[in-house]
C-alpha cells in the first residue's frame, strides 16, 4: 500500500523525438502503483522478457530521456559527472574497512533528465508570467543525486 502524496507536477506531452508538444502545471496527488530503486528499475528495463505495462512505461521514459540528454549535450550543456565513493563499515566498530564507487545506472540519468526538463519548464513559466512568488515543489519516489548543470541555451530551447 502506498501513501498518497500531494505535489505540484509538470506534465508534458512529448513527441517521439522528445520535443515538447505541450506543458501544463498542476497540483496533483501522487499515488504510485509501485516503487523501484534505480537498480530495480534498470533490471526491468534491461530484462527483455518483461513486457508488463510498468516495464514498458519505464522503457519509454528511458528512450525519451536519452533523446533529451543527446539534445542537451548537442546544445552545449556541460557534463559534470563525478564518482561517488562509498564505504564498507565494520559491523562492530563502524570503522571504514573498504571503499567502493557507486555505479550509476541509466535510470539515474533518466530521472535526472526529467528533473532538468521540469526545472527548465518552470523557469520558463516564471519568466513568461513574471510571477516571483511561484512556489515549486517536486516529489520523487527516491532521493535524487545532485542535478547536473543545464546550459542556458538548453533551457531556452524549451
Amino acid at each position: 500500500m502506498f501513501l498518497e502524496r500531494l505535489a505540484f507536477s509538470t506534465i508534458w506531452e512529448l513527441d517521439d523525438n522528445a520535443k515538447i508538444v505541450s506543458v501544463k502545471f498542476h497540483k496533483s496527488v501522487i499515488k504510485s502503483k509501485s516503487a523501484f530503486t534505480y537498480e530495480e528499475a534498470q533490471i526491468r528495463i534491461d530484462d527483455k522478457s518483461k513486457t508488463d505495462s510498468l516495464t514498458e512505461s519505464l522503457r519509454g521514459l528511458n528512450y525519451l530521456a536519452k533523446k533529451l540528454k543527446a539534445q542537451r549535450l548537442e546544445d552545449g550543456a556541460l557534463t559534470l559527472a563525478s564518482v561517488e565513493v562509498r564505504f564498507h563499515l565494520d559491523s562492530e566498530t563502524a570503522d571504514p574497512i573498504d571503499l567502493y564507487t557507486k555505479e550509476l545506472k541509466e535510470t539515474n540519468s533518466m530521472v535526472e533528465e526529467f528533473m532538468l526538463l521540469a526545472n527548465c519548464s518552470v523557469s520558463l513559466m516564471r519568466k513568461l508570467t513574471n510571477n516571483l512568488s511561484f512556489l515549486i515543489m517536486f516529489e520523487i519516489a527516491s532521493s535524487v543525486a545532485k542535478l547536473k548543470s543545464r546550459s542556458k541555451a538548453s533551457c531556452e530551447n524549451i
